[in-house]
């Protein structure tokens, strides 16, 4: 009887772990779908790279890359070099430090200027051991070439208005030259 007792308790344990694990199951994959919709054609890329720096996970990959492309690799071997040792030397201070690590970055793409602003955290387990580290990068290419627009009216608004200001002069000098008064 206290067999069969403690078989009965143990179904129902499994059957509310079940119930447990649907209900978990159930909310991850809303979050995920919430992830993938706020994500969803917007300049942010997220992704996960191991200890190792090779990547592991990537979600949103910027234009001309993919998942595929990126997943085994370090940013070494995708990334023009200048740029990637600025980008893992900023993951390896994450790693060591523990601290988040932002940066800005400008480099050649395909043919493309593009710039991006990286955050950088690390990822670590239960016990607090560093297995790599997972950042987000937000392509601001556009930005900055508005940025660099702007300046440019801005520099030709101010040449502008110093000849405007020169032919103001100019005359003021002139009038002044043929009055008495």
């Amino acid at each position: 009887a206290a067999h069969l007792r403690t078989v009965e308790e143990l179904k129902e344990a499994r059957h509310q772990l079940e119930e447990r694990v649907e209900a978990r199951t159930k909310e991850l994959a809303l979050a995920k779908q919430r992830f993938e919709i706020a994500l969803r054609g917007s300049p942010i890329s997220v992704f996960s790279q191991d200890k190792d720096m090779r990547f592991t996970w990537v979600h949103n990959a910027p234009a001309g890359l993919s998942p595929e492309m990126l997943k085994g690799k370090t940013d070494a071997e995708v990334l023009p070099a200048e740029a990637a040792e600025k980008i893992m030397a900023a993951k390896r201070k994450a790693m060591e430090t523990g601290e988040a690590q932002e940066l800005e970055t400008n480099f050649e793409l395909f043919g493309r200027q593009r710039s991006f602003y990286l955050l950088i955290e690390t990822l670590s387990d239960e016990q607090g051991a560093v297995l790599g580290t997972t950042s987000v990068a937000v392509d601001i290419s556009e930005r900055k070439m508005n940025e660099d627009q702007l300046r440019l009216l801005l520099r030709e608004l101010t040449h502008r208005s110093k000849n405007l200001l020169a032919v103001i002069h100019a005359i003021a000098r002139q009038t002044a030259s043929r009055t008495r008064s």
